[in-house]
């Protein structure tokens, strides 16, 4: 009989400490669009067989002892999801799948399935809460603003090959590799002229003033490029100040109309796609794009933080091709921001990446500009007569400096980029 009840009590102890390693992992997955709940997916611990499947609402619910930690979120038509996960912690998992036909680098492929709506989406309510906050923080606010800005623009030959010469040797344009520059979309340009500026920005709040003072300008290449009236016009025209906190954005004599617009959500979709990390802050992915591709809108994503102030930590913006807009085969603008101690919102990085042809039978060319900003401050010029000036660009030093290329080099490369493009822009 003791040897029964010791038997007895082996069993139980070896069926807690079995039921002990399992854990429980309960979650509902819904669609980033609409917030719906998606049937039958498959949830599965990764690289094992252990998984199960959502019911009509969406939810699931799964038991493991598995020492696994990473669910695998997988739907036809959404794309994948990796979700890591602490036992005991994982019982309440909130899963969003975006749609695989969704392009924001281009314009929206429809999917057969998407039923977008603006009431109740909760990405329509994320973006709202955005742009009421967009004017709390604009660093403007305050009496004075000073701040650093490095520029640099870049002018060149997209995509270029050297010539060889029909007998095989080498080409009168070959030493033209040693200048040749590969962008990290994987494309070869070749720049012709780059310029380089340093300024320091001050403005007031009242009366509202800005002025800028250059420190000092650098050119290299063939500078004639910009010195041009036409090519000149034309670069003023595509590398204009983008303010996405505007309603409106100026860009080739047309107005776009800004994601974070107060008419935003009656122009453009709104996508939650995920969460990702920004500066070391957690933030949304949230993509849009305009309900008409051919308007005069981005498309695009805002990198908006996780909490009450709704940041913006980042953004990218791309012109659709749709619009056709001319001379412009493509263009990227993408921009980085950073909180002051008191919430204020600075522009820490501009970038504008601009794909062009000035005739159709001319090949193409690559334009950049470049803006770092530094040394942001809330306070006035340590000499408050730079207000009183009455340029709006102040010049105490200016330094030139020229790449060292031959004479008949630039010769050379002058015949090459004349067949390029066409002055009377």
């Amino acid at each position: 009989m003791g040897k029964r009840i010791v038997f007895i009590w082996l069993l139980l102890a070896f069926a807690w400490v079995a039921k002990s390693q399992n854990y429980m992992i309960k979650g509902i997955v819904t669609d980033s669009i609409t917030g719906e709940p998606l049937p039958y997916v498959a949830v599965i611990l990764k690289g094992t067989t252990i998984g199960a499947t959502t019911d009509l609402d969406g939810a699931f619910t799964l038991s493991s002892s598995s020492k696994v930690r990473t669910l695998q979120v997988s739907y036809l038509g959404y794309t994948e999801k990796e979700l890591k996960f602490v036992p005991g912690k994982a019982e309440h998992l909130k899963i969003q799948l975006a749609p695989t036909s969704i392009n924001l680098s281009e314009v929206i492929i429809k999917p057969g399935k998407e039923r977008y709506r603006k009431k109740d989406n909760p990405a329509v309510t994320f973006i709202k809460n955005a742009i009421a906050r967009r004017e709390s923080n604009d660093p403007r606010n305050h009496d004075y603003f000073r701040y650093d800005q490095y520029e640099k623009m870049v002018f060149a030959m997209n995509d270029y090959q050297p010539k060889p010469k029909k007998d095989g040797k080498a080409g009168k344009f070959d030493f033209l590799t040693e200048f040749i520059d590969t962008l990290e979309v994987g494309k070869t340009i070749l720049p012709v002229s780059e310029r380089e500026k340093i300024q320091t920005v001050y403005y007031r709040k009242d009366p509202k003033t800005e002025k800028r003072v250059v420190q000092a300008t650098k050119a290299a290449g063939v500078d004639e490029v910009f010195s041009r009236d036409g090519m000149q016009q034309f670069l003023n025209e595509v590398f204009r100040e983008v303010n996405i906190f505007q309603n409106d954005i100026p860009l080739f004599l047309n107005r776009f109309v800004s994601p974070m617009s107060t008419m935003g959500p009656n122009f453009y979709k709104y996508y939650l796609l995920d969460t990702v990390e920004v500066a070391g802050q957690k933030c949304v992915d949230l993509g849009f794009a305009p309900f008409t591709p051919e308007t005069f809108g981005f498309t695009g994503h805002l990198f908006i933080t996780l909490d009450s102030t709704y940041f913006v930590q980042k953004v990218k913006l791309n012109v659709p091709k749709k619009i056709n807009l001319n001379f412009v085969g493509g263009m990227t603008i993408e921009q980085t921001f950073d909180r002051a101690p008191d919430g204020t919102r600075i522009i820490t990085k501009d970038d504008i990446n601009v794909d062009f042809k000035l005739t159709e039978k001319s090949k193409g060319m690559y334009a950049r500009r470049l803006n770092i900003y530094s040394n942001q401050a809330f306070e006035g010029p340590d000499d408050p007569k730079v207000f009183e000036e009455s340029a709006p660009i102040i010049i105490p030093m200016e330094a030139i400096a020229v790449r060292r290329i031959s004479g008949r080099r630039i010769v050379l490369l002058r015949r090459e980029l004349a067949s390029r493009i066409t002055w009377s822009c």
